[in-house]
């Protein structure tokens, strides 16, 4: 329906639109409007007024009919592709997403292929034949609500224009055929989309439109928009903007209604429901309002540039839009517009309003002869809106076309104030009749009248209240422009303020908003006075007949009119001074003062008399200020002291009143300095804030500075008051005194009251840190902050002492920082304070003090970095502010150092590396290094080198590898010291092992008779003791240590420095001495080191012998060092020299390795041979081998261990030489001539070289035929018979031997066995070896002992089976039992763990003697284990130590991952923390399988009785019972026989069980037996005993838990039963 009330459009308007759609619409029936009736006289129109209004309904606008489509009309649908008739029968849907598809596959599929065919493409003929439906569509797609759809159909629309044939063909039909009332939608839909609210679809219709479309005379492909197609264009977009929901009926007709399928009882099917429903929501993208603002968006952009274009040739036609008041609405954002009764076009609408502002900027443009007859509607309409639209977006449009409407029609105000609103309420007239109350409203413009009030000036009064609307920026500029100038001015001035009681300025800008508020009001003030002066004038030259002061009385009310401007400009400018002094207008000072000076000026322009009317006052209310408020005096001072400067009446005047205040404030800020000087010492704040003037003087010098000393009188004051109160002038305003430094620009008077000042600080010496730091801390920062002169200087040492103090007390750290802050700020600018002399020893005090604390924290874990902070800081400032004239300070003095903690220390402390003292020290170095001279660097690199001997290689190597900034290493030139330094640094060491027992480990050690061992050496192992560092690590082990990390990152170095290696290997037999054998000292590792890792170091050593040994290309070089050591003498030859030579650096290696050891024939020596060859051999054939063994025994006479080294490598890694085995023989053979007075020395070197050729164990090598064996077996026998003394290393020899000879003679009898078997008994003797310090010695031993301990078993149980008479002595060793009866301090288990290893595999050689025994045997060892107590006295408390089993069950090791029925021993390793608990616990493991008796005597014996008798008391406690007996319930317990007895009475009938505790127990589980059994049968009766015995045997519950159980049971049982208990028996 439409909406009720009276139709926007004029009558005229009305019939020609009735006229043009019967014209369009001939098969429509029209309503033929009624007659016009005559003119009714004004009489006739007053009477009609008073009758009550009718309001007559006008019917709208039927919609179009629905238009066939030309697929069905034209036969189309036959001609056109099936795939694009598809889509073009998809446009006919209502649903949004579909028209979506339809276009896009239009677009993709049809017209993006035919531009790429191009225009001579059979697409393009496909195209023109669908155009028609295109064009019956494109209408309803240009103003469909969806933005995607609008987009799409402008792009689609676009590329049809851009494809020749297709826009020719477009021209064409609209030329020629379509209708004109097709051709008004096409047209006007086309020109909407253009003006789109959307900015994507706007731009691109615009495109197309322009390229069609022209207004003026155009070629042919160019459509002219003449008179045939104008008319009908601006038509079209009329509509849209007075009836958009028309227009888009008009466009998008509804389908006719088709019968509603119904059910069986008339309900609609719900498929076709769901169908309307999903259509309407597809359609209403945007709502109905959204709708019609959108179409009049695009109508008003339409209508704009139609204007634009045709400015000078408007058309009545087109000027007769603008005429109907309902456009105008669009300007009003209200719902109910005042100037027309119908709802405003633009309320709620921004986007509305401001495209009908951008109308009427357009419309401005034209004629002015055009716009006359529109003037009335648009002065109401411009003038109603303008000043109550609240959105400031709508402002940002608005303010360009309303002042340009103003300015050029100036009577827009009386014109609005003529309208008489009471029209636009009653009916329409003819347009004769809206002409002349437009004729009407002009004359009465002309007359202007006192008694009718304008409501557009009430509303522009209420937006200045308002604040200009929420624009102050924006809107106060406009005022001057917009306000009449007609109007009282009392009201107009009423509503500026008012804008401070109503906070409409309180914004995030509120400054700015409030400086535009003040700029505008006094430019008001000044215009309307000069307009009110002109005024004056103008009436003055006319007749008589108008009073002169007329038009000021209707301005400013009755009286003088120069009396009434005075007033006016005298109350408005105290105004403002009023509200800035309370504070209310948030103008900043300045700002303000610039307004209130340029009023002034033009005041001054217009009239001296109101200038003075104005400073009169003016001048009181600033003397008034320079105690309450100085900072608004000084202000307002300077702005008009520099805008008056060349005006000299103003000019006199401020300065005249500046004189005198600045007089008077000097005068008694003397007079208060005075009185406390004189009074007391102490000042309090009291004192402070009575001083007066102060504040003045500091805001006056802020704002003139040396301007205000042009006074003389006040330079001269204020010089005395500076001389005279300088340093308590420091003390209660250091504002002003170094405002008066900073300004004064006269060294003499400044220069005099710096040498008072410093006078004054000189004698304050005294004071702490904190009084000290509030004293001179605004000296300080003021000379930081560069304001104080350059010429401000001490005299001679002045207040050097007391800088220096503040400097040693920052050192010091005392006061905390409050010393250093004091000190840094002096050092910052020590120009104004310290002498040459004084900054130059304190610069030495900083460096010295600086550098003692660097080689503290090099040297202590425990030196605080915190204490480095000061000495820090104060070379920071140092560094950032040199001095202009004093020394520089030489920043190399301490550079060195300063990289130091920059990028060595921050290695060192591992957990501290974030520390700020390395930042800073980093900063420092950083800024430094750039300027510091070239010979730094070298020096630093010596510094560094230096601190070798206090900090680990390896944060040095780790500095160098971060490449500090500005300087670069040469590792091994510059950090390591030279090839020959380290070499006489490994001479100094012992080349002899750790300890002798490492000789069960390799045949290469010597016997201890052979190490040189001298009592200097022992002698030096306290006073070397402080050469290790917190690691345990010697001077020598940190070099090569460091080497080893350079060489391990860069292989290529390793390469090319062979001569490191040698060092490597030595390192690595160092280090795997002191792993095997941890206890024994040696001079390159202390007893630290066992936590160091060594095993990493040994493997990364094994990787760089590896890597340097095996990755020669050279071919020979092995020959070629062969060679030259097979060479005659001692030394080679001069031809093999030249042969290494040619063939490589390795060649020359180990030509040199092997010289070292030949020449020295030590172990270490040796040792390092045989690690080289064991690498070199690695891809050596047999005939190669055999070389090496000829050169073995040719030097074996003068260096044996060297050919001992190489015979041993040989064997153990090259193939086996045919003169290896006669090597063998040949020494088995010699043995036979050994007497047994050589058998300690020729013997026993012979045997070692015996171990040193024999083959491993797992080959198939045969070590020597049987004859030779026994013989070796006999000559051994013959030493061991005789009655010399046999050496233990003999011994340990022959059983090395005899280890290689067993497998050989195990199948052969004789008397060799007699002479195994006794040194196995006493290797058993001797199992004492398995405590020696070295691991790997206690390993060997006890494999060695387990043989032996085998062959012993065997051997009793022999002599057990064949002794009748019981004379057979089967007794354990002395030796054994005496190793198992030691008492070994378990808490020392990790620093000692080789002395619990050894005690434990004593252990474990016991149970291996029961392994294979007989039963007569075993208990022989049992009784005897028994009698000494042993398992119970040592084995168990170590057991239960070391499994943590005495620390409680949380605590304990935790067994549940490992195995405990086998241990390796060969896998053990020293160190870790799973080691000896998983072997204490193999062991307890085998002790339950080979002694259990002795553990259970142990448990029953010292356990047992105690945990029985706890148990029964527990029972017995009435606590326990208290909740368990009862009247049916008894306990019993006998404590003699372990028992207790639990019974339940039921109906004189008992059930009892009992419960025996077993002797041994907790060993044996408790045994529940059943008494009694009464009323349940056997089934339930065993549950209850077996739960019994769940609860005490497997959930740990104790005797009471199991009969509270059993109670309960029982309880429930009898409760749940009927019958009697008799019947149970």
């Amino acid at each position: 329906m439409a909406k009720s009330g009276k139709s926007s459009a004029t009558s005229a308007t009305r019939k020609k639109h009735a006229k043009k759609a019967a014209a369009a619409y001939p098969q429509e029936e029209q309503t033929l409007p009624p007659p016009k009736d005559k003119k009714l006289t004004k009489q006739q129109r007053a009477q009609k007024k008073k009758e009550p209004r009718v309001k007559v309904y006008i019917p709208p606008v039927k919609p179009a009919p629905v238009q066939p489509d030309p697929l069905e009309t034209t036969g189309l649908a036959h001609r056109l592709p099936p795939e694009l008739l598809i889509v073009l029968r998809s446009f006919n849907k209502k649903a949004q997403v579909t028209k979506i598809r339809a276009l896009e596959e239009l677009q993709s599929a049809w017209i993006d292929k035919c531009k790429k065919e191009g225009e001579d493409g059979t697409l393009v003929y496909v195209l023109i034949d669908m155009l028609p439906v295109w064009l019956h569509h494109v209408s309803a797609l240009f103003v469909h609500p969806s933005r995607r759809v609008r987009l799409l159909a402008a792009g689609v629309h676009l590329s049809f224009v851009q494809i020749s044939p297709v826009r020719d063909q477009i021209l064409s039909h609209l030329r020629d055929s379509v209708s004109v009332s097709q051709i008004e939608s096409i047209l006007g839909t086309w020109c909407l989309a253009a003006h789109d609210i959307d900015k994507s679809v706007a731009g691109i219709a615009l495109k197309s439109w322009i390229d069609v479309f022209t207004f003026a005379s155009g070629q042919r492909d160019q459509l002219l928009l003449d008179e045939a197609y104008l008319p009908s264009l601006v038509a079209f977009i009329q509509r849209a903007i007075l009836d958009p929901n028309g227009v888009y009926l008009y466009l998008n007709p509804p389908q006719p209604a088709a019968p509603v399928a119904t059910g069986k009882k008339g309900t609609t099917r719900k498929e076709e429901a769901a169908d309307t429903i999903r259509s309407k929501a597809d359609e209403l993208e945007e709502s109905e309002t959204d709708r019609k603002a959108r179409l009049r968006i695009g109508g008003l952009g339409a209508i704009r540039r139609i204007v634009e274009t045709l400015q000078p040739a408007l058309s009545d036609e087109t000027l007769e839009l603008f005429r109907n008041p309902a456009l105008w609405s669009s300007l009003y954002d209200a719902e109910q517009c005042p100037f027309v009764a119908v709802e405003s076009f633009g309320y709620s609408q921004p986007n509305v309003r401001k495209s009908a502002w951008a109308l009427i900027l357009s419309l401005l443009s034209a004629p002015k002869s055009k716009l006359e007859p529109l003037l009335p509607l648009l002065s109401v309409a411009i003038l109603r809106s303008a000043w109550v639209d609240s959105d400031t977006t709508v402002h940002a449009v608005m303010w360009q076309p309303l002042l340009k409407f103003l300015k050029e029609f100036p009577d827009a105000w009386e014109l609005e104030r003529a309208h008489d609103y009471s029209k636009d309420e009653g009916e329409d007239e003819s347009d004769s009749e809206s002409s002349e109350r437009g004729v009407e409203a002009e004359k009465s413009a002309t007359e202007p009248s006192t008694t009718k009030q304008s409501a557009a000036y009430q509303e522009f009064l209420r937006f200045l209240e308002l604040g200009c609307s929420g624009s102050p920026l924006q809107g106060y500029p406009t005022v001057l422009a917009s306000s009449p100038t007609t109007r009282p001015l009392e009201a107009l001035f009423t509503s500026f303020w008012q804008v401070l009681s109503s906070r409409a300025l309180s914004s995030l800008r509120r400054a700015a908003t409030s400086a535009a508020f003040l700029s505008s009001l006094l430019e008001c003030v000044v215009f309307l006075v000069k307009r009110v002066r002109n005024a004056v004038a103008a009436q003055s030259d006319q007749n008589d007949q108008v009073s002169p002061t007329s038009s000021a009385t209707a301005l400013l009310g009755p009286g003088s009119v120069e009396e009434l401007m005075g007033n006016l400009v005298r109350e408005q400018i105290e105004k403002v001074w009023r509200h800035l002094v309370q504070d209310d207008l948030k103008v900043e000072h300045r700002a303000a003062a610039r307004v209130v000076a340029r009023t002034l000026v033009d005041l001054r322009e217009l009239e001296m008399g109101l200038f003075s009317a104005v400073w009169e006052m003016l001048s009181t209310r600033l003397r008034d200020a320079t105690k309450s408020h100085p900072r608004l005096f000084s202000v307002f001072s300077k702005v008009f002291h520099d805008k008056f400067k060349h005006v000299h009446e103003l000019k006199e005047a401020v300065s005249t009143v500046m004189s005198t205040a600045l007089r008077i404030s000097v005068q008694d800020c003397n007079n208060s300095l005075n009185t406390l000087a004189t009074s007391q010492e102490t000042l309090t704040e009291t004192d402070v804030s009575a001083i007066t003037g102060i504040p003045f003087l500091i805001d006056m010098l802020e704002q003139f500075r040396e301007g205000l000393y042009e006074d003389p009188d006040f330079a001269e004051l204020i010089d005395a008051l500076h001389l005279q109160h300088a340093t308590l002038l420091l003390r209660t305003s250091p504002a002003l005194l170094l405002s008066y430094l900073t300004h004064r620009k006269s060294p003499h008077h400044c220069s005099s009251v710096w040498h008072a000042l410093l006078a004054g600080i000189a004698r304050q010496s005294d004071l702490d840190a904190a009084a000290l730091s509030v004293y001179v801390r605004p000296l300080l920062d003021a000379v930081q902050r560069g304001v104080l002169p350059e010429y401000l200087k001490p005299r001679e040492r002045e207040i050097d002492s007391m800088v220096q103090g503040l400097v040693e007390r920052a050192l010091a750290g005392d006061g905390g920082d409050a010393w250093g802050a004091v000190a840094m700020q002096v050092l910052q600018s020590p120009d104004h304070f310290l002498s040459a002399d004084g900054y130059i020893t304190l610069l030495q005090t900083i460096s010295s003090a600086f550098s003692r604390r660097v080689d503290w924290a090099l040297q202590s874990d425990e030196a605080p970095l915190a204490g480095l902070e000061p000495s820090l800081e104060l070379i920071t400032v140092l560094s950032r502010s040199p001095p202009r004239e004093l020394p520089s300070f030489r920043f190399d003095v301490v550079l060195c150092d300063v990289f130091v903690l920059a990028y060595l220390l921050p290695a060192c402390y591992d957990t501290q590396q974030s520390h700020p003292v390395f930042a800073s020290a980093r900063t420092i170095w950083e800024d430094l290094y750039k300027s510091s001279p070239s010979e730094t660097q070298a020096e630093i690199r010596q510094h560094i080198n230096t601190k070798l001997g206090v900090i680990f290689p390896e944060d040095v190597l780790e500095m160098v590898w971060k490449r500090p900034s500005g300087i670069t290493f040469d590792l091994l030139r510059d950090i390591f010291p030279s090839a020959r330094e380290i070499e006489q640094a490994l001479c100094h060491l012992s080349p002899d092992p750790i300890h002798p027992s490492l000789a069960v480990v390799t045949p290469l050690i010597p016997p201890s008779s052979a190490f040189v061992s001298t009592s200097s050496e022992s002698v030096s192992r306290n006073a070397n003791e402080t050469d290790f560092d917190k690691r345990g690590f010697s001077s020598y082990a940190r070099i090569v240590s460091a080497l080893l990390h350079v060489f391990i990152e860069d292989r290529q170095v390793a390469k090319q420095n062979l001569w490191a290696l040698r060092h490597f290997l030595a390192l690595e037999l160092y280090a795997q001495d002191f792993i095997s054998v941890p206890g024994a000292w040696g001079r390159v590792f202390a007893a630290e080191a066992i936590h160091a890792r060594l095993e990493m170091m040994v493997a990364k050593v094994e990787q760089i012998a590896t890597y340097v040994l095996t990755s020669s290309t050279s071919e020979g070089w092995r020959e070629a060092a062969l060679a030259a050591v097979m060479g005659s003498g001692s030394q080679p030859s001069s031809s093999s020299s030249s042969q290494v030579a040619t063939s490589g650096p390795l060649s020359a290696f180990l030509v040199d390795t092997i010289q070292r050891a030949r020449d020295s024939d030590r172990s270490r020596e040796t040792r390092i041979l045989r690690n080289v060859l064991q690498h070199v051999f690695y891809d050596v054939d047999e005939e190669e081998a055999d070389r090496w063994l000829v050169l073995a025994r040719k030097i074996e006479g003068f260096a044996p261990e060297t050919s001992m080294a190489i015979v041993y490598s040989v064997t153990s890694f090259a193939p086996e030489p045919t003169r290896l085995d006669r090597y063998r023989n040949e020494l088995a053979a010699s043995l036979l001539g050994v007497p047994p007075a050589k058998a300690n020395t020729e013997g026993l070197l012979t045997l070692r070289k015996l171990c040193a050729c024999a083959p491993n164990s797992d080959s198939d090598v045969v070590f020597l035929p049987q004859p030779r064996a026994v013989n070796i077996t006999k000559s051994c026998q013959q030493w061991i018979a005789s009655d010399e003394d046999v050496d233990d290393e003999v011994v340990s020899a022959i059983t090395a031997v005899f280890y290689h000879l067993a497998p050989i003679l195990q199948d052969m009898s004789g008397a060799h066995w007699e002479l195994m078997f006794d040194v196995i008994e006493n290797n058993l003797e001797m199992c004492h070896l398995v405590t020696d310090p070295s691991v790997e010695v206690q390993k060997m031993a006890y494999h060695f002992l387990t043989l032996a301990a085998k062959k012993r078993t065997e051997y009793l149980v022999i002599e057990a089976g064949v002794d009748a008479e019981g004379a057979a002595n089967m007794d354990l060793s002395e030796d054994l039992l005496g190793l198992l009866q030691r008492n070994v301090a378990i808490e020392d288990a990790h620093s000692e763990s080789s002395n619990v290893f050894g005690y434990l595999l004593a252990w474990m050689l016991l149970f291996d003697l029961f392994h294979g025994s007989s039963l007569k045997v075993r208990s022989s060892y049992i009784e005897q284990l028994r009698n000494l107590n042993v398992v119970v006295a040592y084995f168990i408390p170590t057991i239960l130590t070391l499994l943590r089993l005495d620390q409680g069950p949380h605590k304990a090791f935790k067994l549940d991952i490992w195995a405990v029925d086998e241990f390796h021993i060969e896998y053990y390793q020293a160190g870790t923390k799973f080691g000896l608990p998983v072997l204490a616990a193999h062991l307890y493991y085998r002790a339950l399988l080979t002694v259990p008796s002795l553990i259970h005597t142990y448990t029953s014996q010292c356990f047992s009785p105690v945990i029985i008798r706890t148990e029964l008391a527990h029972v017995k406690s009435p606590e326990s019972t208290s909740n368990l007996v009862d009247e049916n319930f008894t306990v019993k317990v006998a404590n003699s026989v372990n028992e207790v007895v639990a019974s339940y009475s039921v109906d004189e009938h008992q059930l009892e069980i009992k419960l025996k505790i077993p002797v041994d127990w907790p060993l044996h589980k408790i045994e529940i037996k059943d008494l009694k059994r009464v009323g349940v049968d056997e089934n339930r009766w065993r549950a209850w005993i077996l739960a019994i015995q769940q609860i005490i045997w497997s959930h740990n519950g104790r005797i009471i838990d199991g009969l509270g159980l059993f109670k309960k049971n029982v309880t429930l049982h009898f409760e749940g039963q009927v019958e009697c208990a008799i019947c149970y028996s």
